[in-house]
C-alpha cells in the first residue's frame, strides 16, 4: 500500500476522533464516518473488550 494512502487514512481517523472530542456538529461527524466506511476502515473503540 502506498504510504500516502496510509497517511491519508491516519489523518482521516485523527480528524474523526478529534471531531468527537471537541463535539463537532453531527453533520461533520457523519461526513467523516461516511468517508471512513467508503475507504473500508474499521472503527473500533479501545474501551470495548472483544471476547
Amino acid at each position: 500500500m502506498n504510504s500516502l494512502y496510509i497517511l491519508s487514512d491516519y489523518l482521516l481517523m485523527k480528524a474523526y476522533y478529534e471531531a468527537i472530542q471537541i463535539e463537532a456538529s453531527e453533520e461533520f461527524i457523519v461526513l467523516l464516518e461516511e468517508e471512513i466506511v467508503r475507504r473500508g476502515i474499521v472503527l473500533s473503540s479501545p474501551n470495548i473488550n472483544v471476547q
